[in-house]
This record gives C-alpha cells, structure tokens and sequence, in this order.
C-alpha cells in the first residue's frame, strides 16, 4: 500500500457537552492524519451542536450533520454507515465521551497490512473514570479462534477501537435493539465466516459513567443478549456446555430484583 489510505472516524453524539471537545480532539491528535471524520448531532439539546460546528471550521477533514429528529443510536449509527466515503480503507466508531490513544489509527493499519485475511481488528479498552483516571482494564480474546469459540458466553470484541474495513458498511446494525447492538452485530458476522482479531494493548479509554446507562438498561440487555444467543446456540458448529449453561444462567437471571442481578451479572463477566 504505497499511498497512505483514507480513514472513516464516525461519532454519533447526544448531549455530550462535556466531554466533546476532548473526544475530538483525540481524533485530531492521531499521528495518522489522513482521516474523513464524521460526526452526526442526535438533536442534543446541550450545547454540542455549536462545538461540533465550531471543529468543522477548524478543520476540513470535519463533517458535521444534526439529525432533523432525536433518532436514537441504531438509526443514527447506520446513517454514519452511508456517509463513508468508497475511498474509505477502514472505518471506526468513537464514543463522544470517550478517548482515543493517539497512535491507534497508524497501529491498526500496520496490523492490516500485516493480516490481509481479517475482516476486523479490536483491543483491551481502559476502563476510566470521567476526569481519566485509569480504573481497570479490560482485555479480549487476541486470536480469530478464541473469539469464535467465546462468543457465545460473552461479547468476546469491545466496539471501542474495533476497526472494520469498509465493504463492512453494508451490514447494518439491527434498529430493534436498543440496547446490545454491537453485540448483536458481532454474532452476525461471526457467524457470516468475518475473520476479528483483538490486539492485547489498550487504545481506547471508555468512560465509567456508561456503565450507569447499562445499569438502568440491565433487564433488556439480559433480554437481548438471550435473544441474540438463541439464534446460534443450538447450531452444532457452535454448541457447548459452557455456552449453554451460562445461556440458562442469563435466563434465570431475567427474573430476580435488579440488585441481585447486577451482583451476579458483574460476578461472572
């Protein structure tokens, strides 16, 4: 690849005022700069709209868009979806309230240019607390055969840092799931023959204050999760006991008072 390819940054935003600033900037901070990044306004009704306008000014490598109606995560991801460019070489999501190592983009591209085969390439995330305080890491499994065999115990790929190449973008995410998206969208082009790898280090700091979102939104993403597991779980390919008892766990789980499951649920992550 002799000519640096044309990378696709998509940040749908809601409200994220405080810490918006600081997202994009780790974007345009990245050691690799030949970048579209593209960000869509979910109709916040904070002040983010005149400080994404305000970076598009700035910097031409900005695309700024507002939603015309408050549509939600799923509708807006799949928009930023059709907004990338056919020059694109990869694209990535980037939390608006969430940080970006400013190697990431150069690093990713080395592994695909390394890898012709793999469809997708993650890594750990540092979990942090909103001032960016380094709190836990979380790692995944590196290698395509441990994310196959995992994926249906848990979510085996973080969406933070997960960089697709761009024929990618025709698979959309499921707009019926509100909650467990990508997790929704893993198992699908898992099961599709898609090739992900998770590199070991951590380019991505995630915010801790999503995990109060994830609190409130437990039941459904127990809900979902069951959902999404059953349409695999039972192929032979995929069957184990392993999967299969910690499925009729998350079932169980379904029932009890909230406090019970979020001991649980946190216990057997």
């Amino acid at each position: 690849m002799n000519e640096k390819p044309l990378i696709s940054v998509l940040m749908p935003n809601y409200n994220n005022e405080k810490y918006l600033a600081e997202a994009i900037e780790s974007i345009l901070n990245q050691t690799y700069g030949n970048f579209e990044f593209i960000i869509i306004d979910d109709c916040s009704t904070d002040d983010s709209w005149s400080i994404i306008q305000d970076y598009a000014k700035k910097d031409k490598r900005i695309m700024a868009f507002r939603n015309e109606r408050n549509l939600g995560r799923p509708k807006t991801y799949n928009r930023l979806l059709e907004l990338i460019s056919n020059e694109s070489f990869f694209f990535f999501f980037m939390g608006s309230d969430d940080v970006l190592k400013e190697n990431m983009i150069d690093v990713k591209i080395r592994y695909f240019n390394n890898f012709k085969e793999v469809d997708g390439v993650g890594n750990s995330i540092e979990y942090v607390d909103e001032n960016l305080n380094f709190i836990k890491k979380r790692e995944y499994p590196e290698k395509k055969e441990d994310i196959k065999k995992n994926f249906l115990i848990f979510n085996p790929i973080s969406q933070g840092g997960m960089c697709l190449k761009s024929y990618l973008k025709a698979e959309k995410f499921n707009e019926d799931y509100k909650v467990c998206l990508d997790y929704e969208i893993w198992t699908r082009l898992i099961d599709k023959g898609y090739v992900f790898e998770n590199l070991k280090e951590s380019y991505y700091l995630y915010r801790q204050q999503k995990e109060q979102a994830k609190q409130k939104n437990l039941k459904l993403t127990l809900i979902n999760t069951v959902k999404i597991k059953s349409k695999y779980i039972f192929k032979p390919k995929y069957f184990s006991i392993k999967s299969f008892l910690r499925f009729n766990l998350e079932i169980l789980l379904i029932f009890p008072p909230k406090r019970l499951i979020l001991w649980v649920f946190y216990k057997t992550l």
